[in-house]
């Protein structure tokens, strides 16, 4: 569910020799051993100690501190807690494992010298290719610009695989719109801007307006303790004398960890439903005995956990499900019929399938109230485009005023990246980009925005497979012109 934008972390130290072509299903045992004595440090986040165990070529490429900080980032911003790692493939002296994180899978890159010193290491995506020239398209290929979105969802596709694509692009006012696969496999229907798709954690977004709309309405203060909205038997949530706020719940800085312990230790857990049966009493139970151990507000870790428990104090606060504050305070104003977080409730449907990412059936998440405001909405890219529009042209009602302070920074991640509520905020090539994305058991999400310029992308796929790099550059295209 955590997906978010974070360009040049997914591959990285990648020093790949050349090796033959010839495949074989049988790791070295040495390569093996060290594999798994990373996959050790790995699950501990203990990213020095695997440089450690790097040669000096690589060394001589590659700085300590680099490596270390962005796989660290990477872990704690894009994927979670590491588990285990399943080995795949060989080509010549460099091995492949499937390395499974929380909230996805990477292909850890792996390679050994003669003194079982890594020479080749990397993690990056996982997926499989898919068939680019019989992919079908709604793209009519009479402008430029239809043929650079060709180009690029055509050249991505031969190194990801995906059922079906739908894309919306904003720009001076008009839009624009492709489908490219299928809603569902072996159906020959083109997704089109209505088509519908969970959009994971774009959600948060979402959540992080509403949370602006009550410090807007003065009914929440951002600085107020959240144990003032939470029930007597939950211990005060602080950290020493600095307690943890709503904003910092929004913006992954309260230091709660992503996931509660008794998630899936559950009756009913479900890996293919993770979220479904998992009630905002099960976290009130476990907050119960929770006791802070990190100072907030200090350092940028995502939690689900941390938006979904805002999402419950802003239940309390108006009243509300999720899914009512979202159509009474956001969708219901901006006229987007097609989203919400349940499906049966949108109007007109066009819905897709969702599939992993090798293209195998799999089930829509479902969520109860204790997570519904990290990832439960579903929506098209014609309402995302209303969307964006509305937060880089926010009317002057109080809507607009709660998407404008939605978009302040309230913390820095790194050097220009930082967080609003529940946005990223971006700087690249000079430029300054709104963003977030999303991802389920079978879709992925991406929504970028240039306020300057007016522009917008959105790319949602009907499949477990990442599409930030396909919203990037076609974003790139139009605010840079190449």
């Amino acid at each position: 569910m955590k997906l978010i934008f974070f360009r040049f972390l997914i591959i990285t130290g990648l020093l790949l020799l050349k090796a033959p072509a010839a495949f074989t299903q049988q790791a070295a045992p040495r390569t093996d051993s060290v594999a798994q004595l990373v996959a050790g440090f790995m699950k501990q986040a203990n990213w020095k100690a695997v440089y450690a165990l790097t040669d000096s070529v690589f060394r001589s490429k590659v700085p300590e501190a680099m490596f270390t900080g962005q796989m660290l980032q990477l872990q704690r911003t894009a994927f979670g807690n590491f588990h285990h790692i399943k080995y795949e493939r060989r080509n010549g002296p460099v091995h492949y494992y499937k390395a499974y994180f929380d909230e996805g899978q990477l292909m850890l890159v792996l390679g050994c010298n003669e003194l079982d010193s890594i020479n080749s290491f990397a993690l990056r995506r996982y997926a499989v290719s898919g068939l680019d020239s019989s992919m079908r398209s709604n793209n009519p290929l009479q402008t430029e610009f239809d043929r650079k979105v060709d180009t690029v969802v055509r050249n991505w596709l031969k190194q990801s695989y995906h059922a079906g694509i739908s894309i919306g692009i904003l720009q001076k006012g008009a839009r624009y719109y492709y489908g490219y696969g299928e809603r569902v496999l072996g159906g020959r229907e083109i997704p089109g801007k209505d088509a519908l798709y969970e959009i994971g954690s774009i959600s948060k977004t979402f959540t992080g307006i509403l949370l602006a709309r009550e410090y807007e309405t003065g009914n929440m203060h951002p600085d107020s303790s959240i144990s003032k909205w939470l029930p007597d038997s939950i211990v005060r949530m602080q950290w020493k004398e600095k307690a943890i706020t709503a904003t910092m719940l929004s913006n992954h800085t309260s230091g709660l960890p992503s996931l509660p312990l008794n998630f899936k230790s559950r009756n009913g857990y479900n890996e293919a439903d993770p979220y479904r049966g998992y009630t905002d009493t099960l976290l009130y139970s476990y907050f119960t005995t929770f006791k802070p151990y990190r100072e907030p507000g200090k350092n940028f870790e995502y939690s689900n956990m941390g938006v979904g428990l805002l999402g419950l104090l802003l239940k309390k606060q108006l009243r509300l499900s999720y899914d009512e504050m979202v159509r009474k305070y956001i969708t219901g104003p901006l006229k987007m019929p097609h989203t919400g977080q349940y499906p049966k409730r949108i109007y007109n449907v066009e819905a897709t399938t969702p599939y992993n990412g090798v293209g195998e059936l799999t089930q829509n998440w479902t969520f109860d109230a204790a997570f519904a405001a990290a990832g439960a909405l579903h929506s098209t890219a014609a309402d995302m485009l209303t969307y964006a529009n509305y937060v880089m042209k926010p009317g002057n009602d109080l809507l607009g005023a709660a998407v404008k302070r939605s978009l302040m920074p309230t913390h820095i991640m790194a050097p220009g990246r930082q967080i609003g509520l529940g946005w990223m905020l971006v700087q690249m090539q000079q430029k300054e980009y709104i963003t977030h994305s999303g991802g389920t058991g079978g879709y992925r999400s991406t929504l970028m925005m240039h306020v300057p310029s007016g522009t917008a992308v959105v790319v949602l796929t009907n499949t477990a497979n990442d599409v930030e790099q396909v919203a990037l550059q076609l974003l790139n295209y139009l605010t840079n012109g190449k």
